[in-house]
């Protein structure tokens, strides 16, 4: 019997510790979810299908790996001017976007280049803004990535 785990948010944290308890005693659990989330928390290998049929079945690792992504996100907390980092951040060849929620500032930029080449670019951005920066997160490649890459969208 399947076991539904979208009622409440305590439910579904409860379960996904009872599947990391068995799954690490050696036992395959099999889950099929569209809270992707969740699966790349919880999975090794992931089963992507599409009306019915297999498309993919690798190790998420390898999964992730081998998609591309045309863009890419930085959250960065800051404190002191903001506002004059993000019009020198604005500015930058590859940025697409600059956003601000409170002292949080996203960045999304074209991956033309390496990712590690802007996120230098952005950091070195920020210094000479003279702000502090307190969190520099580059935002990683998901499972719904992965799963966007190797299907069409189409729901059977």
């Amino acid at each position: 019997t399947g076991v539904q785990t979208c009622a409440l948010p305590i439910s579904r944290k409860e379960i996904r510790d009872i599947l990391k308890n068995v799954s690490s005693k050696g036992t395959t659990v099999l889950i099929s979810s569209h809270i992707l989330s969740d699966l790349e928390n919880l999975c090794s290998d992931i089963a992507i299908m599409e009306k019915g049929k297999l498309v993919k079945c690798a190790g998420i690792e390898d999964l992730l790996e081998k998609v591309t992504v045309e863009e890419k996100t930085w959250e960065i907390e800051l404190s002191g001017n903001i506002s004059k980092a993000v019009k020198k951040l604005d500015k930058l060849k590859y940025v697409n976007k600059v956003s601000v929620t409170n002292n949080v500032v996203t960045v999304v930029a074209s991956l033309n280049e390496d990712a590690g080449k802007i996120s230098a670019e952005i950091l070195k951005t920020l210094l000479s803004s003279g702000v502090n920066i307190i969190r520099f997160n580059e935002q990683n490649i998901k499972l719904e990535d992965a799963y966007l890459t190797y299907t069409k969208g189409v729901v059977s």
